[in-house]
């Protein structure tokens, strides 16, 4: 019997060590947590020269951060908790070079990356309709308002297709060719063929021409419609 008793005794101390084994297993399972994750479904973003706005989702687990912003790039918003997106907004690039970032989004252990990059137009087109300001030289009052039209021809050739000021009577519509030329700052000089001498600029956007009607010179700025 009291061999028996003996054996009971080791048996009921290996079953509840057992059990105490399972249960801190069981406490370790329950209070462990996964890794911190973040991906992006748009790790690498390529943007027009005059500019725009990209929206990226964001998949996390946790708080997450954005940085690397910058001047010409922001994002809203910059911080977040789990899934969401982000706004991206590029600035027009008026530089003479293409440009990129890189964006940190860091989400506790764990981070990765948006690469954004925008790009310039080797050879600006002038082509299209503006829309601006004429005056005459010397004019002290106001500019009016002033409508122009260019027209492709080649690579180096565009035709003034029309010009018009109703408030100074203005109606140029038989088209004058003009010779652009790209300089080194990236400005475009305009000169005409025909002795009906029209001169002018295109730069950034903005076109200036200026032509001479019944000895008075006129100066036309504007940027397209």
């Amino acid at each position: 019997m009291k061999n028996n008793s003996i054996f009971w005794s080791l048996l009921t101390m290996i079953m509840v060590g057992m059990m105490s084994v399972g249960f801190v297993s069981c406490g370790d399972d329950d209070n462990g947590s996964d890794p911190d994750k973040v991906s992006v479904n748009m790790p690498s973003i390529s943007i027009g020269q005059s500019g725009g706005v990209q929206v990226v989702s964001i998949t996390s687990n946790t708080n997450w951060t954005v940085s690397g912003m910058p001047s010409w790039l922001t994002v809203s918003p910059m911080q977040g908790s789990g899934n969401g997106t982000i706004m991206l907004t590029a600035q027009a690039n008026t530089e003479r070079s293409s440009r990129s970032c890189v964006l940190y989004i860091n989400a506790g252990s764990a981070s990765t990356v948006i690469t954004v990059s925008q790009q310039v137009d080797s050879t600006p087109s002038l082509e299209g309709s503006y829309v601006g300001t004429l005056k005459p030289m010397g004019y002290s009052d106001s500019p009016a308002p002033c409508y122009v039209t260019m027209t492709k021809l080649s690579s180096t050739t565009y035709r003034l297709s029309s010009l018009i000021c109703e408030q100074f009577d203005i109606n140029l519509s038989s088209g004058y060719n003009l010779v652009a030329t790209t300089q080194s700052d990236g400005r475009i000089t305009l000169t005409s063929e025909t002795s009906y001498t029209i001169e002018g600029n295109y730069f950034q956007g903005t076109l200036t021409l200026s032509f001479a009607m019944s000895s008075t010179t006129f100066f036309f700025t504007g940027t397209k419609n």
